[in-house]
């Protein structure tokens, strides 16, 4: 679980990884892992990402074209994919916000949503 700013490129440095992807749209970021790193004792192999941004954002007080806030405090975690659309379909709209700031490790708490979904009922309610 390495943020980004951990990794480095095949060329040597942190620099070189940001500079193809700085100010631009990312929509898939592919890592080349040797199978020994991702072989446990089970034999499921997945991953999931999070999303996370600052706990502030104020006007800033010179603001610029290039920056019109700023930006501080920790980093929250908003978002986070794993098995498409479990977020989007499976999980209540009560329990999203606090479905997107956890972790894969902490997912039992949202078990009966898998167990007992409400989709297919809202499904037959609409189209019969």
């Amino acid at each position: 679980n390495a943020p980004v700013a951990a990794l480095t490129d095949a060329n040597g440095g942190v620099d070189n990884l940001y500079a193809g992807v700085g100010n631009k749209n990312v929509t898939t970021i592919a890592l080349e892992i040797p199978i020994a790193c991702l072989k446990g004792a089970g034999d499921v192999i997945a991953g999931w990402s999070s999303a996370s941004v600052r706990q502030a954002r104020v006007i800033n007080p010179k603001a610029t074209y290039a920056r019109p806030s700023r930006e501080g405090g920790a980093w929250a975690q908003v978002s986070r994919l794993g098995s498409p659309l479990v977020n989007e379909v499976v999980i209540g709209l009560k329990d999203k916000d606090k479905f997107n700031s956890s972790e894969p490790k902490d997912d039992a708490q949202f078990a009966d949503y898998v167990t007992h979904p409400t989709f297919p009922a809202i499904v037959e309610a609409i189209l019969g």
